[in-house]
């Protein structure tokens, strides 16, 4: 008899080993399944946010900009040409013309941006062309929904204004 109980409480033992093993076995199971689905949700949200087609779509409506220049040329759009109907750029000519000849040459531009519907703020307007003698005062209200920039450029070295570019950024 008392063999028959050892067999008996060895496999006991041995079933309830079983049964603990299947548990640890079941719940590595399901960890694992969990940890492969979260690195693989992760996986495609990373691929998703550096597409360059989805950062393009994202800036443009966060930050929509255009790059132009003095011939109104629209060298990149950055999602702003979509609230802008035109922009015009006008060069008004030298300015100072009796000045010293180190204030020769400096442009007076008048930019006007005309939007498709109304802007609460002024566009921001910054040059690219990394010109140090450059002033860009304030847009202003212009007839309808316009907004007027006076730019005063003097291009150093004898350099040609036709070369400045500008960045304008809609503010909503």
């Amino acid at each position: 008899m008392t063999e028959q109980k050892q067999t008996q409480t060895s496999r006991s033992h041995k079933s309830s080993l079983r049964i603990v093993l299947e548990f640890v076995t079941a719940i590595g199971v399901i960890l694992a399944a969990a940890f492969g689905v979260v690195e693989f949700i992760d996986w495609r949200i990373e691929r998703a946010i550096n597409d360059e087609q989805f950062i393009r779509k994202v800036a443009s409506n966060i930050r929509p900009y255009v790059i132009f220049d003095v011939d109104e040329s629209i060298l990149v759009d950055g999602g702003a040409m979509q609230y802008l109907e035109r922009i015009c750029v006008e060069i008004k000519g030298e300015t100072w013309e009796n000045a010293k000849p180190e204030k020769k040459n400096v442009y007076n531009l008048e930019i006007i941006v005309i939007p498709k519907s109304y802007l609460a703020h002024a566009p921001l307007i910054e040059p690219l062309s990394g010109l140090r003698d450059i002033v860009i005062y304030d847009g202003e209200r212009g007839t309808g929904y316009q907004w007027t920039y006076e730019v005063l450029i003097h291009p150093p070295y004898g350099g040609d204004i036709k070369t400045q570019k500008f960045r304008m950024e809609v503010l909503r």
